[in-house]
Formats: C-alpha cells, structure tokens, sequence
C-alpha cells in the first residue's frame, strides 16, 4: 500500500455501483463537452496559463514510505509481477521537446519526481508502426483512418499497455505523487473515476496482459464496427466497457463503487481507482488549490485526483496548473481534415 504522509489507505471489497444515468457536459471531466446521455448498466456510467514556472512551482510531492492478445502479441509476465516502469505517452509530434513548452516542463517535473522510470514517447507515426507490427490489419486501419487526436491516444495506448503494461498518463495531467506511488506490487490495475463516476482513462497503470486493457481494446474494435453504441468519449466509454464486464465475470456478481475504497479485490485482479473531485479553492490558495488554480476563469483547473474518502488525499489533477484551455496545447483536441469514422468504409 502506497502511504501519503503516514495515512494508510484502507483496502475493503466494495459493492453497489448501483444504477446511475449519468448526463453531463463532459467539459468538466478530461472529456471534451461533447457528451451524449448514457445509460449503462453497471452502472456507474462513465465516461469514465497563468505561467509556465508555476507547473516546476507545484506543491512538493507528497512522499508514500489470462485473456488472450491478439496472435502477435508479447508474452505476458507472470501474475506476480510489478507494474512496468515506463510511462507511456502518446502525441502527435515526434519528440517531447517538439510540444509546447508547458507541456514539456510539466512532463520533465513528473518524471524529475519518479526517478526509476522512463518515458516511452510514441508519436502517431510511431504507433502507427507499432500497431502495424503487433496487431492486425483491421486494428492499423481503425487507428490510421482516425481523425481526431485523442481518440488516435486512446488507440495506441491500449495497444502497448496490452502487450507491455506500464503507466500512462494524459500530457496535460500534474501528478503530486511520484507516479510509482500510484500503485503496489500487488496492483494489477489502476485508473481514475470522473467526478460523475466515468472511467478517467487519462490516469492509467496495468500489467502486461491485463484483462481490463485487453478487453478495451475489444470494445475499441466494437466501437469501430458500431456493434456497441457510440457514445460519450471513446476512450473512457470503451474502458468503462471493458471494466464492466471483467468485473461481472470474475467477481461473482459482485459490483464497485468509486467512492468506496482506494483498493479492492476481484478474483485474481487487485485494482485501485483514485477519485476526481471539485477542488476546495478559496483565493488565497491551498495545498490542493493554489493561488493561480483558485483564481482562473477555466473551470478544468478546478478538479483534483483523490484517494477515495473524507481524507481529500490528493495525488494529482487532471490538468496542470500553467493550463489555461481544453487540451492544454497538447494537440488531443485536434481533428485530421478527411477522417473516417467506420472501417466498414475503408
């Protein structure tokens, strides 16, 4: 268990998501406020500047004490086995020193904090290789034919994750923790709900293998075929998708809350989900709210990722704080003139 200044998060087995329509603007989540209602049925439902010094000037981090591949893919570690310490980033340029340069202080600052682990950097050519190399033909035209930049992200993350695991994180998202301390050697799976209990597929970590990002890769397959509905983000939805159903066969009928625990058990799975919520801001500024957050007109620097319960232990927020739009200049929100959003057309 991961210690934030001497509190132990509680471990329990959870039940009751309930059955909750959730309907929001997603322009309150990592989503962009393109949101269409869902009704799903475990259902939680998902889906799931001021200036660049102030992301180096972030509070001091807090210190913590077999589902198949496709028939190319890499042989798994063992189920004992840690996360992998790489943290894997997508983008569309080629470097990270090609980004803006609040985005590339805000990546040096977390992997500066997280000695140990090392950036796997894929650009949209790189993962268009790779996905071409490792997976099949209908899979490289899905990612080749997508338009838009997040949803390219959302491709070629769950690609290398499924055959080599490691962390991933979204390049606008500021970690307050080192990004190892998200997880335990016994985590096999660790994301984020959404304030409205969608899956926050911008905060990732999974082993090699792991049934979770495997299936979501079959739900992106699924989106693609429009044999499930297209609804919400495709990346949250399609991992919110993908939880669901691992979570309904090996839990024995039993369900999780967001809001329950940090970290629980199902079957052979150990999963951990951290919390986002409003921040509690005054003007004045706070550990979890700074000056420069609580006085911004733009209401995504106003959400932070919690471990679970009243404690309000933060580990990160969803976007830097030198971050003054959707996307924070990190292309995501891009969309290619001439996508194509079936494979049936191509």
């Amino acid at each position: 268990m991961v210690a934030f200044n001497h509190v132990a998060a509680l471990l329990f087995l959870v039940h009751g998501f309930g059955s909750i329509t959730a309907t929001m603007a997603l322009a309150r989540t990592k989503g962009a406020p393109l949101a269409k209602e869902v009704d799903t049925s475990l259902d939680s439902s998902s889906l799931l500047q001021q200036q660049a010094s102030e992301v180096l000037e972030a509070p001091k981090l807090l210190q913590a004490p077999t589902l198949p591949l496709t028939p190319q893919a890499a042989d798994t570690q063992s189920p004992s086995s840690p996360i992998p310490q790489q943290l894997v980033m997508t983008a569309k340029q080629a470097t990270l020193e090609d980004m803006p340069q609040t985005v590339q202080d805000n990546v040096k600052h977390m992997l500066a904090e997280s000695p140990g682990v090392t950036l796997r950097w894929l650009s949209d050519a790189d993962c268009a290789t790779y996905i071409h190399d490792h997976y099949d033909d209908e899979l490289s035209k899905m990612f080749k034919a997508e338009g838009r930049g997040s949803f390219r992200g959302d491709i070629c993350r769950a690609a290398v994750l499924a055959r080599e695991g490691g962390f991933y994180l979204d390049l606008d998202v500021q970690m307050n923790v080192p990004i190892i301390d998200l997880v335990d050697d016994q985590t096999t799976f660790a994301s984020s709900f959404t304030e409205d209990h969608r899956v926050l597929n911008a905060v990732i970590a999974t082993r090699p293998g792991n049934p979770v990002i495997v299936e979501t890769l079959n739900q992106i397959r699924k989106w693609y075929r429009h044999e499930a509905p297209q609804t919400n983000w495709m990346g949250p939805e399609t991992m919110l998708r993908a939880l669901k159903l691992v979570v309904q066969k090996d839990c024995n009928g039993q369900e999780i809350s967001p809001k329950a625990a940090l970290e629980w058990k199902c079957g052979e799975q150990v999963f951990r989900f951290y919390q986002e919520q409003k921040l509690e801001c005054s003007l004045r500024g706070s550990l979890e709210c700074p000056s420069s957050r609580a006085q911004s007109s733009f209401d995504g620097l106003h959400f932070g990722l919690f471990v679970p319960g009243p404690s309000r232990q933060l580990v990160g927020w969803p976007r830097f704080a030198a971050c003054s739009d959707w996307g924070c200049g990190a292309g995501g929100w891009e969309v290619r003139a001439g996508k194509v959003a079936s494979v049936a057309s191509l």
